[in-house]
């Protein structure tokens, strides 16, 4: 896939997402990983055929990353995450 056909229905440019391609993602509500990627970085990155691992870290933004997939790359709704990360199983703190 070249570097500008980052949306899941393949056309360059900042175009919206279609809706029931986008649903047919989403729906099933479950992140799929590739545990045979090293690189973990691209949110949805198996569903785009990217050679990344898929998934996604506690830290990440996912609304932000949401957003890019519906509307396009550098939306945001502006919130920062606020959460407490540990080192050691939980791995989620108390919130600020």
């Amino acid at each position: 896939m070249g570097a500008c056909q980052r949306t899941l229905d393949g056309v360059s440019g900042n175009a919206l997402l279609p809706a029931a391609t986008l649903a047919s993602v989403l729906v099933d509500d479950r992140l799929l990983i590739d545990t045979s990627k090293a690189n973990c970085d691209a949110y949805l990155a198996v569903e785009l055929g990217l050679a990344d691992c898929g998934g996604r870290t506690l830290a990440r933004d996912i609304i932000d990353d949401s957003l890019g997939v519906i509307v396009g790359p550098g939306v945001s709704d502006n919130v920062a995450n606020d959460s407490v990360f540990l080192g050691d199983f939980p791995f989620l703190g108390r919130p600020l």
